[in-house]
């Protein structure tokens, strides 16, 4: 129940496709997690109790430093999401990169970065 949870708070921060494009780099990241479950199915098969406590402990404490890693870059990302999307807002209304680092309280490279985003559009508002 706590996981479905947690799901459900990286889908608010990040969106569903955000969160599916975030599974799907994951995976890609992290291979090593399907070597794990591939040792938990021969351990199943052979029935071999030390490879599978091994394969338990390895995919549980794995897991759960993936899932706190997720979470935190969905926090981080939905973060970002808001500094971009407020510095278009202000920049509709003409204000230059000083006034709006002023008025959101963030660095001026933090706003120029967010700026340059924006004009190559590698953000999707």
């Amino acid at each position: 129940m706590q996981k479905k949870k947690r799901i459900d708070t990286i889908k608010e921060n990040t969106g569903s496709s955000e969160l599916d494009i975030r599974l799907k780099d994951f995976w890609r990241d992290n291979a090593h997690f399907a070597d794990l479950v591939n040792a938990a199915v021969i351990a199943l098969i052979t029935g071999s109790e030390l490879l599978r406590r091994q394969t338990e402990k390895e995919v549980t404490v794995d897991m759960c430093k993936a899932l706190e890693d997720f979470e935190r870059n969905a926090a981080e990302q939905g973060a970002w999401n808001k500094v971009i999307s407020q510095v278009a807002i202000k920049l509709k209304k003409g204000k230059s990169s000083e006034q709006i680092a002023d008025e959101l309280e963030e660095s001026l490279p933090v706003i120029e970065k967010a700026i340059l985003e924006l004009q190559q559009g590698q953000v999707a508002l």
